[in-house]
């Protein structure tokens, strides 16, 4: 019994040292206890923490489960486990083990937290405030709380409820750089320069290698067009020790900067860099670029096969315009003008159109039929469905639009063509085009949120091969569907906005409205969610045209594949 009681005293002060950050000392005692007794379950479980600790995930995940199998009923072990599959990039499953952690201790708030973090890594930011919010209800009110619920918020696009959540967090917890910084951010994105570079400096001049305040300060100096400083602000952040994610948005940042400085071999290395890193990342592995590939192919298929036809039936459409194109094509700037205009509502890329395809979809593989072809074969009964899944997930997400014109605006929708003239043949779509060059540069190094389309940006090949394919399926739509459409490109809009404009408001329907010239007001009121925030608010110019020329060397592996694209919409070689 003396023995045994001796070896637990032995665990215990190993234990403390652990706690007081003597790893190695802790190691050898924790080896030293299941050397003698095997099925010391909790000398498992810290010998699995010390393997986390020391980057040896395979020997932690072995040790944790065995602890597991011991003692099934521990939740700490359960969330000790999510975190190694963290660090394995197992979002999913690690999502798992925290909510495994979660039932078997309702108050455990580590393991809370954990869901809410990995939550938002899976870009579930709405089910992530959620999980934050409980906690802060608690009374567990630390500082990582606030920043990741800010986070989440701004994910979301409620930047003021972001705004406010940073400040709430600083009344306790003041002077902390990560709320700060985050505050500063939030504001950034909010457009107010001049308050975000204040919250910036005030972290800074306490927390003066802060990297993430560096960051956000050198992003708002850039806006204000003080680009030197801007670089010279950044550039020291690259000799210190950053997260992956942290590494990426710093060369990102500096690729901008190098841009306005017209160092551009300089500023595509950068974004080439963060887009090498943001492919090795959880979320990014988690996506699958072939398989929207696959969809786009099977919608080109379908509309080559000797099946396609036009809809049996006449179904009016309740004054619905499908506004589509390819993303970086300038449909943000276009869709704020438009819904400036009273008699029109926009969804703001919350297209209910995904809802019903993927409805379409489960349809097809539970009757065994292959999608898209079944649509030629289903009767009026099935449309009749999905069209109700459309009205009702659109009213869902704008309320009613019984007296105006709605304009389903998702880019991409543009894949889906097919699906909208058996849905609705008489709605109008209005397709934006832009220079192929400046459209593949453009989302090469522009930030998206990781989903199986988006994935393809962060490599310039695959982004020329997506572009090729979904235009190519759009160049035949036109010839085979039967839905009026109006072709716009982005460099008549800024060469002669009022005319492209009211082009536009004659085919939807509608006319010129006063409110169109002060759309840029409106719009500063507005939070927008997609990566245009900053240039929709900003007079129309033309720097983005043509922009491609300033990176023609790197363009040269795609160019070949677009040229047949820049001829079909009316460009020069």
């Amino acid at each position: 019994m003396f023995f045994l009681e001796n070896l637990e005293a032995q665990f215990n002060e190993a234990l403390t040292k652990h706690r007081n950050g003597d790893v190695d000392t802790a190691d050898i005692v924790y080896r030293k206890v299941l050397s003698i007794n095997p099925g010391h379950t909790e000398a498992r479980h810290m010998l699995a923490v010390v393997h986390l600790q020391k980057g040896h995930i395979k020997e932690a995940e072995e040790n944790v489960r065995i602890a597991l199998k011991n003692n099934g009923e521990e939740a700490k072990y359960s969330n000790t486990l999510g975190s190694i599959l963290i660090e394995q990039g197992r979002l999913p499953e690690a999502l798992i083990a925290f909510e495994t952690a979660l039932s078997k201790d309702t108050n455990f708030t580590a393991a809370a937290y954990n869901i809410g973090t990995v939550l938002l890594s899976l870009n579930k930011p709405r089910n992530a405030e959620n999980v934050f919010r409980k906690i802060l209800k608690t009374e567990v009110n630390e500082a990582p709380i606030y920043c990741n619920l800010a986070s989440a918020l701004i994910k979301q696009g409620k930047i003021g409820e972001a705004v406010k959540c940073c400040r709430d967090g600083l009344a306790i917890h003041q002077n902390n750089p990560e709320l700060g910084t985050t505050l500063a951010s939030a504001l950034e994105l909010s457009n107010n320069l001049e308050a975000a570079e204040e919250e910036a400096r005030k972290v800074h001049e306490v927390f003066p290698d802060h990297a993430l305040t560096l960051l956000i300060l050198a992003r708002i100096l850039r806006r204000k067009k003080a680009v030197n400083r801007a670089y010279n602000t950044l550039k020291p952040i690259f000799q210190t020790s950053l997260s992956n994610s942290d590494e990426a948005e710093a060369n990102y940042e500096m690729g901008l900067i190098q841009d306005v400085r017209k160092r551009y071999a300089e500023a595509f290395r950068h974004f080439s860099k963060c887009n090498d890193i943001l492919r090795r990342s959880p979320g990014a592995l988690l996506c699958d670029g072939d398989q929207y590939l696959d969809k786009v192919r099977d919608y080109s298929r379908w509309k080559k096969g000797p099946s396609f036809k036009n809809s049996a039936s006449i179904v009016s459409a309740p004054n619905l315009v499908f506004f589509v194109g390819f993303p970086r094509s300038g449909t943000t700037l276009v869709e704020q003008i438009l819904k400036s205009h009273p008699n029109l509502i926009t969804t703001e890329e919350n297209s209910p159109l995904p809802f019903v395809e993927t409805e379409a979809r489960k349809r097809a593989a539970d009757h065994g039929l292959m999608y898209p072809e079944c649509l030629d074969e289903w009767g009026a009964e099935v449309f009749d469905e999905l069209r109700r899944l459309f009205l009702t997930k659109a009213a869902e997400l704008v309320g009613s639009f019984a007296d105006s014109v709605l304009v389903d605006k998702l880019p991409l929708n543009i894949v889906s063509l097919g699906l909208v003239e058996k849905l609705w043949p008489d709605a109008l779509v209005l397709a934006a085009l832009r220079d192929p060059r400046d459209v593949c540069l453009s989302c090469f190094i522009q930030r998206f949120v990781n989903n199986n389309a988006m994935i393809n940006f962060l490599d310039l090949e695959r982004t020329g091969t997506l572009y090729a394919e979904v235009m190519d399926l759009w160049l035949q739509y036109r010839e085979v569907l039967t839905l009026p459409y109006l072709e716009y490109r982005y460099e008549d809009l800024v060469d002669n906005f009022d005319g492209t404009i009211r082009l536009i408001l004659e085919f939807i329907g509608v006319g010129w409205h006063d409110n169109i010239s002060n759309y840029r007001d409106s719009a500063k009121r507005r939070e927008i969610r997609t990566p245009s925030y900053r240039e929709v608010t900003a007079p129309v110019h033309n720097k983005a045209v043509q922009r491609w020329k300033n990176y023609q060397e790197e363009l040269n592996c795609i160019s070949p594949r677009l040229n047949a694209f820049v001829r079909a919409f009316g460009y020069s070689l």
